[in-house]
């Protein structure tokens, strides 16, 4: 039962039994009283909760950060406005706000806003709920508009930056490493995109730079571009291979150097073999493996127990990669679908160049095979969407396909960062996951804005670059978040009982044209022009009706008490 129905219950109830008292006296003004004490209480509850009334609904004209002259010189002094922080204008109907949900509080009639400038900031999109909203943005933003790298690298691996340039024309970009020195550039097309690429050795955390320069090789731009450098783990697998060949002896050559457990078994002969390693397909052996690579060859020689022990190892979290080195038998594919790796027969072999490689066409020597795209993930792709490598989740682990049988030239031409790259990827993906799980970090903090990060445990905190701590609250929740407004620039701390992650802030002023750009993306996201149904009831003010309470309820007092003392 609700709060008002309860209060109409009682008042009724009290107005009932007044009634009723008045009614058994034999007086000539029973029936007087009765019917003030009805209109009494009607009164009351009126007092207590209000009528509404339905208004018409109004828009609102929100002025945010980067609000051109021409948009503030089109201002109409009849319009409804409010201003945000940072927007610097006079007029006494214009209102300043801290947020636009304040705003909202008090003009509980707007249901629609028109947002000039750069758009909403992110603390401001909750606000807009079911409103329709209208974007006019001010003068696009010169510089970097949009950027794409990894928040963490393993050492030793390629990794890639890329975005696009809005508003330079014939531009190019440089890639400057920790030492300040050139690591990369690349000319900007005529799009505005670019994509440089570099390598991180040493474990640990790095502040790259990112440069933007004219025609005239003036600074446009710069941005900082924060890494955080890992240490691979090291992996537990086995390479099966029914014969010898180039490919899967560079594999097995770059697993070790790269710090992985790798035993391997290679049929030489039928009854010899080269091992590498005692390697033993038993359940106890599968559960202490990451990854298990096998041709079609060796598939082929395995037994039944065998297949049958590394697809339960499989659904418990192993990773299995299907290398294919000659066409399977039918059997062999056979088998394969069941796994969910289906392949067909295919007129001619791919003579694309793959994305992932430069001077390499990755995957031109390759069985006339062709991947089934049923629900698997992209793993390499040829220049035209052909597929090279795919993987599917099979229960808690993943079994991949994989065509080429010419990456190990990579290594042949002096490519092997990009070889190392490629296969570091793949091991990446399959491997059965190990280790704790990392909280979810913020990519691009920025001093004085809010940031969020989840996956944490409660105790958290936060350290900044001169050691000082701030704890976070983190919500009692199934995604663990706390929120964070970072003070300091630099490499900040966030820590829990599982670990220490390192957390990047940039300056308030750093990448202007990029924070631009990213807040007219997400306020474009909440457009909508339509007006919703929308109906403004507002409460009519109570003091009326408790004023004519008041009136109707001191004359029957008054009434009442003497024909008390009469009595």
């Amino acid at each position: 039962m609700s709060l008002q129905l309860a209060c109409m219950v009682l008042i009724g109830i009290a107005c009932a039994f007044g009634a009723y008292r008045n009614l058994v006296q034999a007086t000539r003004w029973r029936w007087l009283l009765v019917a003030g004490q009805l209109l009494g209480a009607v009164l009351l509850a009126l007092t207590l909760f209000p009528p509404s009334m339905v208004q018409a609904p109004q828009t609102l004209l929100v002025l945010t950060p980067g609000v051109d002259a021409k948009q503030l010189r089109d201002l109409d002094a009849g319009q409804l406005t409010v201003a945000l922080p940072g927007v610097e204008v006079a007029g006494d109907w214009i209102m300043h706000t801290p947020d636009l949900a304040a705003a909202l509080r008090t003009l509980p009639r707007v249901a629609s806003l028109r947002v000039l400038g750069d758009g909403l900031p992110g603390r401001d999109h909750d606000a807009v709920g079911v409103r329709a909203l209208a974007f006019e943005p001010s003068a696009a933003p010169i510089g970097f508009v949009a950027l794409d790298f990894p928040a963490a690298v393993d050492s030793g691996v390629l990794w890639r930056v890329g975005g696009r340039v809005e508003g330079v024309p014939s531009a190019h970009v440089e890639l400057l490493d920790r030492a300040g020195t050139k690591a990369a550039t690349g000319n900007v097309d005529e799009q505005g995109r670019f994509q440089l690429s570099a390598i991180s050795r040493v474990p640990g955390t790095e502040t790259w730079r990112l440069r933007l320069l004219d025609a005239n090789e003036a600074e446009v731009d710069v941005v900082s571009l924060p890494l955080r450098v890992r240490m691979p783990a090291a992996l537990r697998g086995v390479i099966l291979a029914g014969a010898p060949d180039a490919e899967s002896k560079y594999l097995r050559r770059w697993a070790l150097d790269a710090g992985h457990q790798i035993g391997s078994e290679i049929r030489l002969s039928r009854g010899i073999e080269q091992r590498g390693e005692s390697v033993k397909l038993e359940p106890a052996s599968l559960a202490e493996m990451d990854l298990l690579i096998v041709d079609e060859r060796a598939w082929a020689g395995l037994s039944a127990r065998e297949k049958q022990d590394i697809g339960e190892a499989i659904r418990s979290g192993l990773g299995v990669l299907l290398r294919v080195s000659a066409k399977p038998s039918a059997a062999v594919l056979a088998e394969w679908r069941e796994l969910g790796v289906n392949l067909q027969a295919s007129a001619t072999k791919d003579q694309a160049q793959s994305t992932d490689t430069a001077a390499i066409n990755l995957g031109q020597d390759r069985p006339a095979l062709a991947i089934v795209d049923a629900g698997l993930v992209p793993l390499l792709r040829a220049e035209d969407g052909t597929l090279l490598a795919a993987w599917h989740g099979v229960g808690q682990g993943r079994i991949g396909i994989w065509l080429p049988r010419d990456s190990f030239r990579l290594q042949l031409a002096g490519q092997g960062s990009r070889y190392g790259t490629l296969w570091s990827r793949v091991f990446s993906t399959l491997a059965r996951a190990r280790g704790t799980r990392e909280p979810q970090l913020p990519h691009w903090a920025r001093v004085g804005e809010r940031t969020q990060v989840c996956g944490l445990q409660i105790g958290a905190d936060v350290i900044d670059p001169a050691g000082t701590q701030f704890a976070l609250l983190v919500e009692p929740s199934d995604a663990a978040c706390a929120s964070w407004w970072p003070s300091s620039a630099g490499w900040n701390r966030v820590r829990d009982e599982n670990g220490t992650w390192p957390v990047f802030v940039h300056t308030a002023d750093e990448g202007q044209s990029l924070h631009r750009a990213e807040t007219r993306e997400a306020t474009r996201q909440l457009i909508e022009p339509e007006i919703p149904a929308w109906t403004v009831a507002t409460r009519l003010p109570r003091w009326p009706w408790f004023l004519a309470w008041l009136a109707i309820s001191a004359p029957l007092w008054w009434l009442q008490r003497k024909l008390a003392a009469r009595a």
